[in-house]
């Protein structure tokens, strides 16, 4: 039987080794904001090189390219991305994992956390030098948020798992990526 449906909680030690022995994973949600398991599972992938399928209403399935975009309340199209996730060939597999990979390894929390700080202090800044749009007081209110990020980022660091990068070098990353 190729589809093994849990309906049960499982703890998250357990879910990991689902994630890293699964063929395929979708998430099929019809309303969605910053769902995680997405890169949970693209996380737990490096040998399996598993496949992703999102429902267009998922927040990751605008980051997420090389995953298969669905439509959940289109059931055919549906039933046709399970058919090409389980009989899509291993190098085209590989091939999208390696996007899916990229972008889930680069954008880390820290990087995210990183990034939040730099726009803050670009933010204070601009309010501290008298540049048009300021708010009176901003720039003190920005830069106590600032130090309670910065703390927090750098606590995350120090905390992270083997792979994950830090703060550091995800301010560095950050300053790699495109502008918003």
């Amino acid at each position: 039987m190729p589809i093994h449906f849990l309906h049960q909680s499982v703890s998250f030690d357990e879910l990991t080794a689902l994630y890293a022995v699964s063929d395929v994973c979708l998430v099929s949600s019809t309303r969605d904001g910053m769902n995680l398991v997405s890169y949970e599972y693209i996380a737990t992938q490096q040998k399996n090189h598993g496949v992703m399928i999102l429902s267009e209403f998922t927040g990751a399935a605008q980051s997420l390219n090389g995953s298969i975009i669905v439509n959940p309340w289109n059931t055919e199209e549906l039933a046709n991305a399970i058919h090409d996730a389980v009989t899509m060939s291993p190098d085209q597999r590989e091939a999208n994992f390696r996007k899916l990979e990229r972008y889930v390894f680069k954008y880390t929390s820290a990087w995210w956390g990183a990034s939040f700080v730099a726009e803050m202090i670009r933010i204070s800044n601009n309010a501290s030098s008298g540049a048009k749009g300021g708010v009176v007081g901003l720039g003190q209110k920005i830069q106590h948020a600032v130090e309670g990020v910065e703390k927090l980022v750098g606590g995350l660091s120090k905390e992270k798992n083997e792979g994950e990068q830090p703060a550091e070098a995800a301010a560095d990353a950050q300053a790699e990526a495109p502008a918003s």
